[in-house]
């Protein structure tokens, strides 16, 4: 199972349905969950619909990706214990996913963030 990312803006339509111009998706593994966790950043990544208002658009992840990666880089040996144990996720493959994500959200500060878990 893996989590969703998408960054998107609406598109208004004469249907009723939502209908979104995506322009970044990505998905991470869900078995690296403890690792954000650790890192501060489950919340905001997985779950950024429910921080109060604190994760509105793309431009508001920079900040907390930004950290996390540098922390995550500058301490990469002590969060080893937060990787899976069954090998699916790796603390190489969050960075990378966490870069692609920041860097999408420099590319389209004003998109909106959808997470489908």
């Amino acid at each position: 199972m893996s989590l969703d990312i998408t960054l998107y803006y609406p598109v208004e339509t004469d249907s009723e349905d939502d209908c979104m111009h995506v322009v970044w998706e990505r998905n991470v593994t869900h078995n690296l969950g403890r690792l954000a966790d650790a890192l501060g950043v489950y919340e905001i990544i997985w779950r950024p619909e429910e921080t109060d208002g604190m994760i509105e658009c793309a431009d508001d992840m920079v900040p907390p990706l930004e950290v996390a990666i540098s922390v995550l880089l500058d301490k990469f040996d002590e969060y080893k214990k937060y990787e899976p144990e069954n090998g699916w996720g790796t603390r190489n493959g969050f960075i990378r996913f966490m870069r692609g994500y920041l860097e999408a959200c420099h590319e389209f500060p004003n998109a909106l963030i959808k997470a489908s878990r």
